[in-house]
């Protein structure tokens, strides 16, 4: 969807916050859309609560869940911040400076730079589904979409439940009029993201379009 494809610019860039709209950028990614805001007290207990016991995995289970629950389109930007936030923490203090690094690279424009510790990031770090991420975002804007697509099933296959994947990897599929596989990540998105619009909006669309051709 071609306005899915230009609302932000990597808004994973902004750790902890609500994402926005880079001008400066060369390409637009697909990526979500950006989240709504949220009431000052909507979802505050999504971290600060959480049993210090609870080991990652743990953690994320429980806030999928709670997503996949939520009704309210603010609470459930709450949950999916964190969601994002858990998910942009690598185990390993030095993947974190790749992380970080390419992440400079990439609000500087520096694509090919980005590109290189990505790859450095996910040969390192193969179990990092992040990691892989990252990487299709990147490839996607050095316009190399098949290698985009493959990034974002090795970031689904790691962790299936990442709807921004699914969102960008159906924004990729449409672009390429490939519509009866975008609508299935886009469902994928939908289900896992129940309360984000612009997943219901973009299944709506392509049901529309696909139910015109026969």
């Amino acid at each position: 969807m071609r306005k899915i494809l230009n609302i932000l610019f990597v808004s994973f860039l902004l750790a902890g916050g609500e994402a926005s709209a880079v001008s400066a950028a060369p390409k637009a990614v697909p990526a979500p859309p950006k989240a709504e805001k949220t009431k000052p007290d909507a979802g505050k207990d999504t971290r600060r609560n959480a049993d210090p016991g609870q080991t990652r995995a743990d953690l994320l289970d429980s806030l999928f869940a709670r997503l996949h629950q939520a009704d309210d389109p603010a609470t459930a930007s709450v949950i999916a911040q964190s969601i994002r936030d858990i998910l942009a923490k690598p185990d390993s203090p030095s993947a974190a400076v790749l992380l970080s690094q390419a992440d400079r690279a990439l609000k500087a424009g520096r694509i090919d730079v980005a590109l290189d510790l990505l790859d450095l990031l996910t040969e390192r770090y193969p179990e990092f589904a992040e990691g892989w991420y990252r990487r299709a975002l990147a490839r996607y804007l050095m316009e190399d979409r098949k290698g985009a697509l493959a990034d974002l099933d090795r970031t689904l296959a790691l962790e299936p439940r990442h709807y921004e994947a699914w969102m960008t990897k159906g924004s990729i599929l449409q672009e390429m009029k490939r519509l009866r596989e975008a609508l299935t990540a886009f469902e994928a998105a939908s289900t896992i993201y129940p309360a984000l619009k612009s997943a219901q909006d973009a299944v709506r669309e392509l049901r529309f379009k696909l139910d015109q051709q026969i």
